[in-house]
Protein backbone atom coordinates (compact mmCIF):
# COMPACT_ATOMS: atom_id res chain seq x y z
CA UNK A 1 0.00 0.00 0.00
CA UNK A 2 1.20 3.11 -1.23
CA UNK A 3 1.52 6.62 0.80
CA UNK A 4 -1.67 8.21 -1.23
CA UNK A 5 -3.58 4.98 -0.17
CA UNK A 6 -2.83 4.97 3.67
CA UNK A 7 -3.38 8.44 3.88
CA UNK A 8 -7.13 8.40 2.49
CA UNK A 9 -8.05 5.72 4.99
CA UNK A 10 -6.90 7.37 7.40
CA UNK A 11 -9.05 10.60 6.56
CA UNK A 12 -11.67 8.33 6.16
CA UNK A 13 -11.30 6.78 9.97
CA UNK A 14 -10.72 10.56 11.48
CA UNK A 15 -13.70 11.61 10.02
CA UNK A 16 -16.09 8.89 11.39
CA UNK A 17 -14.78 10.49 15.01
CA UNK A 18 -14.36 14.16 13.93
CA UNK A 19 -17.58 14.96 12.09
CA UNK A 20 -20.31 15.39 14.06
CA UNK A 21 -24.07 13.09 12.82
CA UNK A 22 -27.00 14.86 11.52
CA UNK A 23 -29.12 14.16 14.16
CA UNK A 24 -26.41 15.98 16.51
CA UNK A 25 -26.09 19.28 14.08
CA UNK A 26 -30.03 19.22 14.12
CA UNK A 27 -30.34 19.11 17.63
CA UNK A 28 -27.56 21.92 17.71
CA UNK A 29 -29.18 24.16 15.49
CA UNK A 30 -32.90 23.87 17.33
CA UNK A 31 -31.11 25.09 20.25
CA UNK A 32 -29.80 28.08 18.07
CA UNK A 33 -32.98 29.00 16.98
CA UNK A 34 -34.46 28.61 20.56
CA UNK A 35 -32.06 31.10 21.85
CA UNK A 36 -31.76 33.56 18.62
CA UNK A 37 -35.91 33.33 18.97
CA UNK A 38 -36.06 34.63 22.53
CA UNK A 39 -33.15 37.31 22.42
CA UNK A 40 -35.04 38.09 18.78
CA UNK A 41 -38.01 38.92 21.30
CA UNK A 42 -35.63 41.28 23.42
CA UNK A 43 -34.03 43.36 20.87
CA UNK A 44 -37.93 44.27 19.70
CA UNK A 45 -38.77 45.68 23.33
CA UNK A 46 -36.38 48.36 23.58
CA UNK A 47 -37.14 48.37 19.71
CA UNK A 48 -33.78 47.81 18.47
CA UNK A 49 -33.29 47.81 14.99
CA UNK A 50 -31.37 44.59 14.37
CA UNK A 51 -31.11 40.95 13.56
CA UNK A 52 -29.55 37.61 14.94
CA UNK A 53 -27.05 35.93 12.65
CA UNK A 54 -25.79 33.04 13.19
CA UNK A 55 -21.74 32.50 12.28
CA UNK A 56 -19.12 30.27 13.02
CA UNK A 57 -18.43 26.73 11.95
CA UNK A 58 -22.12 25.56 12.60
CA UNK A 59 -23.28 28.35 9.85
CA UNK A 60 -20.17 26.74 7.47
CA UNK A 61 -20.85 23.08 8.01
CA UNK A 62 -17.54 22.76 9.10
CA UNK A 63 -17.90 22.06 12.73
CA UNK A 64 -15.91 19.34 14.54
CA UNK A 65 -17.65 16.83 16.88
CA UNK A 66 -17.57 18.07 20.50
CA UNK A 67 -17.94 15.78 23.92
CA UNK A 68 -18.69 18.51 25.93
CA UNK A 69 -20.79 22.00 24.61
CA UNK A 70 -20.39 23.13 21.13
CA UNK A 71 -19.30 26.97 20.68
CA UNK A 72 -21.78 29.29 18.65
CA UNK A 73 -20.77 32.37 17.32
CA UNK A 74 -23.85 34.27 17.80
CA UNK A 75 -23.79 37.58 16.03
CA UNK A 76 -26.48 40.83 16.56
CA UNK A 77 -26.38 42.86 13.08
CA UNK A 78 -27.48 46.35 14.11
CA UNK A 79 -28.88 48.13 10.81
CA UNK A 80 -26.22 49.79 8.97
CA UNK A 81 -27.78 53.26 8.04
CA UNK A 82 -29.05 53.65 11.85
CA UNK A 83 -26.35 52.77 14.26
CA UNK A 84 -22.98 53.18 11.71
CA UNK A 85 -22.06 56.18 13.73
CA UNK A 86 -22.65 54.56 17.13
CA UNK A 87 -19.87 51.78 16.41
CA UNK A 88 -18.30 52.62 20.01
CA UNK A 89 -21.91 52.11 21.32
CA UNK A 90 -22.87 48.71 19.96
CA UNK A 91 -21.74 46.41 23.41
CA UNK A 92 -23.38 48.98 25.39
CA UNK A 93 -26.52 48.87 23.57
CA UNK A 94 -26.79 45.34 23.22
CA UNK A 95 -25.85 44.64 26.75
CA UNK A 96 -29.22 45.49 28.39
CA UNK A 97 -31.41 42.92 26.55
CA UNK A 98 -28.83 40.59 26.92
CA UNK A 99 -28.95 40.68 30.68
CA UNK A 100 -32.52 40.92 30.88
CA UNK A 101 -32.83 37.52 28.64
CA UNK A 102 -29.74 36.21 30.64
CA UNK A 103 -32.14 37.13 33.89
CA UNK A 104 -35.02 35.40 32.85
CA UNK A 105 -33.24 32.15 31.68
CA UNK A 106 -31.66 32.41 35.17
CA UNK A 107 -28.15 31.93 33.37
CA UNK A 108 -24.84 33.71 34.22
CA UNK A 109 -23.42 35.91 31.53
CA UNK A 110 -19.89 37.37 30.90
CA UNK A 111 -18.98 40.82 29.51
CA UNK A 112 -15.49 39.58 27.50
CA UNK A 113 -13.36 43.21 26.35
CA UNK A 114 -12.18 42.82 22.84
CA UNK A 115 -11.91 45.76 20.20
CA UNK A 116 -16.05 45.73 20.72
CA UNK A 117 -16.93 44.21 24.22
CA UNK A 118 -19.10 41.19 23.67
CA UNK A 119 -20.86 38.25 25.82
CA UNK A 120 -20.76 35.17 26.96
CA UNK A 121 -23.50 32.15 27.94
CA UNK A 122 -24.27 28.83 28.47
CA UNK A 123 -27.79 28.05 26.97
CA UNK A 124 -28.57 24.06 27.58
CA UNK A 125 -26.27 22.10 25.38
CA UNK A 126 -24.18 24.94 23.56
CA UNK A 127 -21.97 27.78 24.24
CA UNK A 128 -22.85 31.16 23.09
CA UNK A 129 -20.94 33.91 22.29
CA UNK A 130 -23.06 37.04 21.00
CA UNK A 131 -20.87 39.67 19.12
CA UNK A 132 -22.90 43.14 18.19
CA UNK A 133 -21.99 43.97 14.54
CA UNK A 134 -22.73 46.50 11.88
CA UNK A 135 -24.88 44.74 8.98
CA UNK A 136 -22.54 45.58 6.05
CA UNK A 137 -22.94 44.57 2.28
CA UNK A 138 -18.95 44.93 1.67
CA UNK A 139 -15.91 45.01 3.33
CA UNK A 140 -15.29 48.47 3.00
CA UNK A 141 -18.34 49.44 4.95
CA UNK A 142 -16.45 48.10 8.07
CA UNK A 143 -16.01 50.13 11.32
CA UNK A 144 -14.72 46.83 13.16
CA UNK A 145 -13.23 43.73 12.07
CA UNK A 146 -15.86 41.81 13.35
CA UNK A 147 -18.28 43.14 11.27
CA UNK A 148 -16.86 41.18 8.39
CA UNK A 149 -17.63 37.77 9.52
CA UNK A 150 -20.89 37.43 8.15
CA UNK A 151 -18.65 38.19 4.57
CA UNK A 152 -16.54 35.83 5.87
CA UNK A 153 -19.44 32.80 6.32
CA UNK A 154 -20.97 33.75 2.75
CA UNK A 155 -17.57 32.93 0.98
CA UNK A 156 -17.19 29.82 2.47
CA UNK A 157 -20.80 28.81 2.31
CA UNK A 158 -20.82 29.86 -1.54
CA UNK A 159 -17.67 27.61 -1.99
CA UNK A 160 -19.50 25.10 -0.23
CA UNK A 161 -22.51 24.33 -2.19
CA UNK A 162 -20.38 24.14 -5.16
CA UNK A 163 -18.33 21.05 -3.86
CA UNK A 164 -19.56 19.70 -0.79
CA UNK A 165 -17.07 17.56 0.16
CA UNK A 166 -14.64 20.67 1.31
CA UNK A 167 -16.72 20.46 4.49
CA UNK A 168 -15.13 17.72 5.54
CA UNK A 169 -11.39 18.40 3.91
CA UNK A 170 -11.59 21.68 6.61
CA UNK A 171 -12.51 19.23 9.35
CA UNK A 172 -9.40 17.32 8.70
CA UNK A 173 -7.46 20.46 8.25
CA UNK A 174 -8.63 22.12 11.83
CA UNK A 175 -8.32 18.30 13.78
CA UNK A 176 -4.66 18.08 12.42
CA UNK A 177 -3.50 21.43 13.35
CA UNK A 178 -5.00 21.63 16.41
CA UNK A 179 -2.95 18.43 17.38
CA UNK A 180 0.04 20.25 15.86
CA UNK A 181 -0.81 22.74 18.21
CA UNK A 182 -1.17 25.48 15.00
CA UNK A 183 -4.41 25.84 15.25
CA UNK A 184 -5.41 29.55 16.78
CA UNK A 185 -4.87 32.91 15.83
CA UNK A 186 -4.17 34.21 19.58
CA UNK A 187 -1.31 35.57 20.54
CA UNK A 188 -0.14 32.56 22.74
CA UNK A 189 -0.79 30.32 19.52
CA UNK A 190 0.12 32.51 16.60
CA UNK A 191 -1.44 30.14 14.28
CA UNK A 192 -3.92 29.45 11.71
CA UNK A 193 -7.24 31.03 12.42
CA UNK A 194 -10.22 28.53 11.29
CA UNK A 195 -11.31 31.02 8.57
CA UNK A 196 -7.57 30.89 7.19
CA UNK A 197 -7.81 27.38 7.21
CA UNK A 198 -10.82 27.09 5.51
CA UNK A 199 -9.54 29.28 2.73
CA UNK A 200 -6.66 27.20 2.51
CA UNK A 201 -8.39 24.37 1.84
CA UNK A 202 -11.00 26.09 -0.80
CA UNK A 203 -7.54 27.38 -2.83
CA UNK A 204 -6.02 23.95 -3.06
CA UNK A 205 -9.25 21.89 -3.19
CA UNK A 206 -8.64 19.39 -0.63
CA UNK A 207 -6.84 18.98 2.96
CA UNK A 208 -4.26 16.38 1.16
CA UNK A 209 -3.75 18.90 -1.42
CA UNK A 210 -2.96 21.68 1.14
CA UNK A 211 -0.55 19.12 2.65
CA UNK A 212 1.48 19.24 -0.25
CA UNK A 213 1.53 22.65 -1.56
CA UNK A 214 2.72 23.23 2.31
CA UNK A 215 5.37 20.49 2.18
CA UNK A 216 7.25 22.81 -0.88
CA UNK A 217 7.19 25.80 1.60
CA UNK A 218 10.02 27.32 3.67
CA UNK A 219 10.90 29.91 5.79
CA UNK A 220 13.38 30.96 3.63
CA UNK A 221 11.01 32.71 0.98
CA UNK A 222 7.66 34.21 1.82
CA UNK A 223 4.19 32.60 0.50
CA UNK A 224 2.17 34.58 -0.82
CA UNK A 225 -1.48 33.65 -2.48
CA UNK A 226 -4.19 35.83 -3.25
CA UNK A 227 -6.92 33.39 -4.41
CA UNK A 228 -9.35 35.83 -5.42
CA UNK A 229 -6.75 38.12 -7.61
CA UNK A 230 -7.03 41.26 -5.63
CA UNK A 231 -3.50 42.03 -6.86
CA UNK A 232 -2.33 41.73 -10.78
CA UNK A 233 0.96 40.06 -8.65
CA UNK A 234 2.87 39.41 -6.03
CA UNK A 235 5.18 42.26 -6.37
CA UNK A 236 2.00 44.61 -6.00
CA UNK A 237 1.14 42.72 -2.66
CA UNK A 238 4.39 43.34 -1.10
CA UNK A 239 4.49 47.16 -2.24
CA UNK A 240 0.91 48.07 -1.74
CA UNK A 241 0.01 46.36 1.03
CA UNK A 242 0.47 47.57 5.20
CA UNK A 243 4.02 46.43 6.28
CA UNK A 244 2.44 45.26 9.59
CA UNK A 245 0.42 42.84 7.71
CA UNK A 246 3.68 41.49 5.69
CA UNK A 247 5.60 40.15 8.71
CA UNK A 248 4.08 36.53 8.94
CA UNK A 249 5.19 33.84 6.85
CA UNK A 250 2.23 33.02 5.05
CA UNK A 251 0.78 36.14 3.54
CA UNK A 252 -3.09 34.95 2.23
CA UNK A 253 -4.78 37.91 1.24
CA UNK A 254 -8.59 38.01 2.53
CA UNK A 255 -10.89 37.02 -0.39
CA UNK A 256 -13.57 39.00 0.31
CA UNK A 257 -11.21 42.01 1.91
CA UNK A 258 -8.17 43.05 -0.02
CA UNK A 259 -5.87 44.65 2.32
CA UNK A 260 -6.37 41.92 5.35
CA UNK A 261 -3.56 39.11 5.27
CA UNK A 262 -5.40 36.35 7.16
CA UNK A 263 -2.31 34.71 7.99
CA UNK A 264 -1.01 38.33 9.56
CA UNK A 265 -1.40 36.30 13.17
CA UNK A 266 1.41 33.29 12.10
CA UNK A 267 4.66 33.27 13.97
CA UNK A 268 7.60 31.65 12.31
CA UNK A 269 7.66 29.34 15.46
CA UNK A 270 4.20 28.34 14.62
CA UNK A 271 4.42 28.04 10.58
CA UNK A 272 8.01 25.67 11.41
CA UNK A 273 6.21 23.39 13.35
CA UNK A 274 3.72 23.43 11.21
CA UNK A 275 5.98 22.54 8.16
CA UNK A 276 7.53 19.67 10.07
CA UNK A 277 4.43 17.88 10.84
CA UNK A 278 2.98 18.19 7.51
CA UNK A 279 6.39 16.97 6.03
CA UNK A 280 6.42 14.47 8.79
CA UNK A 281 3.20 13.15 8.33
CA UNK A 282 3.20 12.74 4.27
CA UNK A 283 6.48 10.82 4.52
CA UNK A 284 4.86 8.55 7.08
CA UNK A 285 1.30 8.80 7.53
CA UNK A 286 -0.39 7.82 11.01
CA UNK A 287 -3.83 8.57 12.70
CA UNK A 288 -1.48 9.68 15.80
CA UNK A 289 -1.24 13.09 13.97
CA UNK A 290 -5.14 13.50 14.43
CA UNK A 291 -4.96 12.15 18.01
CA UNK A 292 -4.99 14.47 20.92
CA UNK A 293 -2.44 13.48 23.72
CA UNK A 294 -3.51 13.58 27.13
CA UNK A 295 0.16 14.20 28.17
CA UNK A 296 2.23 17.04 25.69
CA UNK A 297 5.03 16.38 27.88
CA UNK A 298 5.61 12.73 27.17
CA UNK A 299 7.25 12.81 24.87
CA UNK A 300 9.67 15.06 26.35
CA UNK A 301 9.81 13.02 29.33
CA UNK A 302 11.32 10.22 26.72
CA UNK A 303 13.92 12.64 25.77
CA UNK A 304 14.79 13.34 29.04
CA UNK A 305 15.38 9.92 29.94
CA UNK A 306 17.14 9.18 26.70
CA UNK A 307 20.03 11.86 27.21
CA UNK A 308 20.61 11.50 30.82
CA UNK A 309 18.93 15.25 31.41
CA UNK A 310 16.82 16.52 34.01
CA UNK A 311 12.65 17.01 32.91
CA UNK A 312 11.49 20.05 34.32
CA UNK A 313 7.48 21.27 34.13
CA UNK A 314 6.37 24.76 35.44
CA UNK A 315 3.02 25.72 35.66
CA UNK A 316 2.54 29.28 34.98
CA UNK A 317 -0.82 31.20 36.56
CA UNK A 318 -1.73 34.55 35.71
CA UNK A 319 -3.46 37.60 37.18
CA UNK A 320 -5.32 38.07 34.17
CA UNK A 321 -9.19 36.19 33.57
CA UNK A 322 -8.89 37.18 29.93
CA UNK A 323 -7.91 33.82 28.37
CA UNK A 324 -5.71 35.12 25.55
CA UNK A 325 -4.05 38.15 27.09
CA UNK A 326 -3.08 35.28 30.11
CA UNK A 327 -1.78 32.97 27.43
CA UNK A 328 -0.05 35.22 25.80
CA UNK A 329 1.79 36.60 29.28
CA UNK A 330 2.04 33.01 30.19
CA UNK A 331 4.18 32.42 27.08
CA UNK A 332 6.43 35.46 27.75
CA UNK A 333 7.33 34.45 31.44
CA UNK A 334 8.16 30.87 29.90
CA UNK A 335 10.87 32.31 27.49
CA UNK A 336 11.85 34.84 30.34
CA UNK A 337 12.69 31.88 32.39
CA UNK A 338 13.99 29.79 29.32
CA UNK A 339 16.87 32.89 28.60
CA UNK A 340 17.40 33.00 32.83
CA UNK A 341 18.07 29.06 32.72
CA UNK A 342 21.04 29.88 29.83
CA UNK A 343 22.28 32.78 31.83
CA UNK A 344 22.84 30.44 35.27
CA UNK A 345 24.46 27.43 32.65
CA UNK A 346 21.46 25.11 32.02
CA UNK A 347 22.15 22.88 28.65
CA UNK A 348 18.91 23.68 27.30
CA UNK A 349 17.98 20.48 25.27
CA UNK A 350 14.60 20.68 24.19
CA UNK A 351 11.19 22.99 25.54
CA UNK A 352 7.48 23.68 24.52
CA UNK A 353 4.92 25.82 26.17
CA UNK A 354 1.46 24.93 26.04
CA UNK A 355 -1.47 26.90 27.61
CA UNK A 356 -4.98 25.15 29.05
CA UNK A 357 -7.93 27.25 28.09
CA UNK A 358 -9.81 25.13 30.80
CA UNK A 359 -7.33 25.12 33.81
CA UNK A 360 -6.28 29.07 32.35
CA UNK A 361 -2.72 27.91 33.52
CA UNK A 362 0.40 28.08 31.00
CA UNK A 363 2.73 24.71 31.52
CA UNK A 364 6.41 25.30 30.63
CA UNK A 365 8.22 21.60 29.86
CA UNK A 366 12.04 21.78 29.74
CA UNK A 367 14.81 19.45 28.90
CA UNK A 368 18.29 19.98 30.25
CA UNK A 369 20.90 19.50 32.06
CA UNK A 370 22.25 21.30 35.33
CA UNK A 371 25.26 23.24 35.45
CA UNK A 372 28.10 21.86 37.24
CA UNK A 373 28.97 22.42 40.59
CA UNK A 374 31.75 25.26 39.71
CA UNK A 375 31.34 27.92 37.19
CA UNK A 376 34.48 29.66 34.75
CA UNK A 377 34.26 33.05 35.29
CA UNK A 378 35.75 35.12 32.97
CA UNK A 379 37.50 38.58 33.91
CA UNK A 380 38.69 42.08 32.23
CA UNK A 381 42.19 41.26 29.83
CA UNK A 382 45.37 41.28 31.68
CA UNK A 383 46.22 44.43 30.31
CA UNK A 384 43.58 46.23 32.49
CA UNK A 385 45.67 46.58 35.14
CA UNK A 386 43.61 48.31 37.69
CA UNK A 387 40.54 46.15 36.50
CA UNK A 388 42.59 43.23 37.18
CA UNK A 389 43.65 44.04 40.66
CA UNK A 390 40.09 44.57 41.23
CA UNK A 391 38.52 41.41 40.25
CA UNK A 392 41.31 39.57 42.11
CA UNK A 393 40.51 41.39 45.21
CA UNK A 394 37.14 40.01 44.50
CA UNK A 395 38.14 36.26 43.68
CA UNK A 396 40.71 34.98 45.69
CA UNK A 397 42.00 31.93 43.51
CA UNK A 398 42.69 33.47 39.52
CA UNK A 399 44.39 32.29 36.54
CA UNK A 400 44.69 33.47 33.34
CA UNK A 401 43.30 32.18 30.21
CA UNK A 402 43.06 33.21 26.69
CA UNK A 403 44.65 36.70 27.22
CA UNK A 404 41.70 37.44 30.16
CA UNK A 405 41.78 36.75 33.94
CA UNK A 406 39.90 34.10 34.64
CA UNK A 407 38.10 32.96 38.61
CA UNK A 408 36.69 29.50 38.83
CA UNK A 409 33.64 30.39 41.46
CA UNK A 410 30.78 28.32 43.15
CA UNK A 411 27.53 28.21 40.53
CA UNK A 412 24.41 29.90 42.01
CA UNK A 413 21.76 28.19 40.63
CA UNK A 414 22.24 24.40 40.48
CA UNK A 415 18.38 23.19 39.61
CA UNK A 416 14.94 24.16 38.64
CA UNK A 417 13.90 24.93 42.38
CA UNK A 418 16.65 27.51 43.06
CA UNK A 419 15.91 28.91 39.75
CA UNK A 420 12.47 29.62 40.86
CA UNK A 421 13.90 31.66 43.78
CA UNK A 422 15.77 33.84 41.71
CA UNK A 423 12.75 34.69 39.56
CA UNK A 424 10.98 35.04 42.88
CA UNK A 425 13.88 38.65 42.80
CA UNK A 426 12.11 39.66 39.74
CA UNK A 427 9.14 41.39 40.93
CA UNK A 428 8.54 44.21 39.00
CA UNK A 429 9.12 41.85 35.79
CA UNK A 430 6.26 39.40 37.00
CA UNK A 431 3.79 42.17 37.81
CA UNK A 432 4.44 43.43 34.49
CA UNK A 433 4.11 40.31 32.74
CA UNK A 434 0.97 39.59 34.88
CA UNK A 435 2.09 36.16 36.66
CA UNK A 436 0.87 35.69 39.72
CA UNK A 437 2.59 32.14 40.16
CA UNK A 438 5.11 30.04 38.72
CA UNK A 439 5.76 26.70 40.66
CA UNK A 440 7.17 23.27 39.91
CA UNK A 441 4.57 20.39 39.81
Amino acid sequence: MDNADKIRKIFARQLLSIKPSDNEIAKVKQLVLEFGALLNLELKKPRIKAEVFVGGSLAKNTIIKKKEKYDIDFFVRFDYSKYSGKSSELSEILAKPVERLAKKLKIRIEKIHGSRDYFNLSYKAIFLEIIPILKIKKASEAKNITDISPLHVSYVVNKLAKRRKLADEIRLAKTFCYVQGCYGAESYIKGFSGYSLEALCIYFGSFLNFLKGAAQWSLAKKIIIDSAKHYKNKNCILTLLNESKLQSPLILIDPVQKERNVTAAISSETFENFLKSVNEFLKKPSDEFFKIKIDVSEDLRKKAKARKAQFNAFAIESSSDKLDIAGAKSLRISKFILNLMKKYGFAVLDSKFVFDVVMKKGFFYVVCKNPSARTELSGPPVGLEKYVAEFKKKYKKTSVKNGKIIAIVKTKVRNAKELLKELAGYKRELKEMQIKRVYLY
